[in-house]
């Protein structure tokens, strides 16, 4: 189920996922798309991000049973991954509040450090979600109301109150 959609790609199923063919035909999908604007972010990092988030989104999925959502705080741009067991679902849009299903949300608050910020940041997952932040030098993921792992290396996609990222090598805590 898509909760919202102004544009999605379907992956192949994950038989056939071959990584270069599914980033070219995602850019393909994405690069005369006038839905599709991430600010300075071109629709080629996204692409690279998005991969990287298809990759791995099974696995989370099975771990999980939640989507994966990159936001872009300045112009309400999100990307929403997510493994539907056949393939993987890549949709683009401007979603309403009520679209972040399942605890997933794009808070506005600001957490420092780790105290009643991180504890903020499992609430916000806590009825069963994956939540990526970066503040400051202190990257953490919050996966079903707990804080799941950190890393200082991510790859960024844009954010006012909050940068959603996704990092290749999160560090077990």
């Amino acid at each position: 189920m898509i909760l919202w959609q102004d544009s999605v790609f379907r992956g192949r199923s994950r038989e056939d996922r071959d990584a270069h063919r599914i980033k070219d035909e995602l850019k393909f999908f994405l690069k005369d798309n006038p839905a599709v604007d991430f600010g300075k972010y071109s629709v080629w990092d996204v692409c690279d991000v998005a991969w990287e988030l298809s990759a791995n989104a099974a696995e989370w999925s099975r771990a999980l049973s939640a989507p994966v959502v990159l936001e872009s705080g300045d112009n309400g741009m999100a990307l929403h991954v997510r493994d539907n067991g056949v393939g993987v679902e890549v949709a683009l849009g401007r979603p309403p509040v009520e679209a972040f299903a399942r605890g997933v949300t794009s808070a506005t608050h600001k957490p420092q450090g780790r105290g009643r910020g991180l504890t903020y940041l499992c609430e916000l997952t806590a009825g069963g979600g994956i939540l990526l932040l970066e503040t400051g030098d202190v990257s953490v993921m919050c996966m079903n109301g707990r804080i799941a792992a950190s890393s200082k290396s991510a790859c960024y996609i844009q954010g006012t109150a909050a940068s959603f990222f996704f990092s290749p090598s999160f560090d077990d805590q």
